[in-house]
């Protein structure tokens, strides 16, 4: 009878007849079923709870305090939350930076906004009274 060689290869890549490859395969196929279960109980944890809470501050105002990083000066952005897209808040941004002296006008609408944490709730009056003044600089700037 003749003995069957197996190289070193076949030995550390098979356990059970099942090769290497397969059974990565096999693994990645468990982990991506995992993850989905896990990105649909995020989901569902959206809209049961961050929706809600998230409804609640449609319409209201806040600011925060800006810089670009360090000692750096720094200004209030301005933020009134216009609704939601889906989950997420959708805000109207407005700010008046520090930089080149003068500092630089910006107008944003931002669709993809989850977080409010450092910000604080201003009166509608505040935000009114604020987006007159960059709106009356951008007019005056365009002429």
């Amino acid at each position: 009878m003749r003995k069957k060689t197996i190289n070193k290869t076949e030995k550390t890549t098979k356990a059970n007849g099942v090769s290497l490859t397969t059974r990565l395969a096999r693994q990645q196929e468990i982990a991506n079923r995992e993850q989905r279960k896990l990105n649909d109980l995020r989901h569902e944890k959206e809209e049961l709870i961050e929706k809600p809470k998230r409804e609640k501050m449609v319409g209201k105002c806040y600011k925060y305090l800006n810089s670009y990083g360090g000692d750096r000066e720094r200004w209030w952005l301005y933020t009134k939350v216009v609704g939601l897209d889906g989950t997420m808040l959708k805000t109207l941004q407005f700010q008046t930076t520090t930089l080149y002296d003068s500092g630089k006008a910006e107008i944003e609408e931002e669709t993809h906004f989850s977080d409010m944490t450092g910000y604080i709730e201003i009166t509608k009056d505040e935000w009114n009274a604020e987006w007159t003044k960059i709106a009356t600089r951008v007019s005056e700037l365009a002429g």
